[in-house]
């Protein structure tokens, strides 16, 4: 399954939205969203600054895994994971 997040406004309330949006996903993607958001808010929550009173970030992410079967009864096994991530500092005004 996948998963994908596009967020611009200030650090702490991107943080913020990254860990809510676990809400809004059920089944696989919740799995590996879940997995990643801590880290997501955390390196969000590494990029502040307060030039001229204007500091912004816009991040970009999206994850793809898959899990499978191995035994019937037993848990899924997850098989692999994919993460792309973009964050990027933004100066400006808002108008």
């Amino acid at each position: 399954m996948s998963w994908s997040i596009s967020f611009l406004g200030r650090p702490e309330q991107v943080a913020q939205a990254i860990e809510s949006y676990s809400d809004k996903l059920d089944g696989q993607s919740k799995v590996e969203y879940d997995d990643a958001k801590l880290h997501l808010a955390a390196l969000v929550r590494q990029n502040f600054g307060d030039v001229l009173g204007i500091s912004m970030l816009r991040i970009d992410a999206s994850g793809y895994g898959q899990a499978k079967q191995v035994n019937e009864g037993q848990p899924l096994r997850q098989v692999q994971r994919y993460l792309t991530l973009k964050i990027e500092n933004l100066y400006a005004t808002v108008v």
